[in-house]
């Protein structure tokens, strides 16, 4: 969910700022030791603010239009964590964000894509892939990427 402000520089280039909040969620069945087979429900939650600002070149015909888009993505982890078992009164939490956990709340992406817009509607793909080295680990590296596909509609 976000929304998108335009500033146009000239015909057909724009600056986009966007603010959007991405919530991801997952319910999964795993063992509940390593040595045992018995499966528990286990929850995973993940909340973060994204910042894109991107620089953009739209080409219209008509109601039509083509464009496409660059720039950073700046996001702050605002949640991330597992609840084991899921549906149990007194569930185990891991945050996977703090002083002694895994990953770092602060990301930083660059990214671009391509979409199109009909009248006041607009239809976007793109891909961001990660600046930033977002483990605290020494022996391990992990950067995001994401695969992005957005609908959205013009005031």
């Amino acid at each position: 969910l976000g929304f998108t402000t335009s500033y146009e520089l000239v015909p057909g280039v724009a600056i986009n700022s966007v603010m959007q909040v991405k919530y991801l969620f997952s319910l999964d069945e795993v063992n509940a030791t390593p040595t045992r087979t018995e499966q528990v429900k286990q929850a995973r939650n993940i909340l973060s603010l994204e910042m894109p600002l991107r620089a953009s070149y739209c080409y219209k015909v008509g109601d039509v239009g083509m464009f496409v888009y660059a720039g950073p993505v700046f996001e702050i982890g605002l949640i991330n964590n597992q609840v084991t078992p899921a549906d149990s009164d007194d569930p185990k939490i891991v945050s996977y964000y703090g002083d002694d956990s895994p990953m770092k709340r602060y990301d930083m992406r660059m990214g671009g894509g391509v979409g199109l817009t009909y009248k006041n509607f607009l239809l976007k793909g793109g891909y961001d892939f990660g600046l930033l080295d977002r483990s605290n680990h020494e022996d391990v590296s992990f950067h995001t990427r994401g695969l992005k596909v957005g609908l959205g509609y013009t005031f």
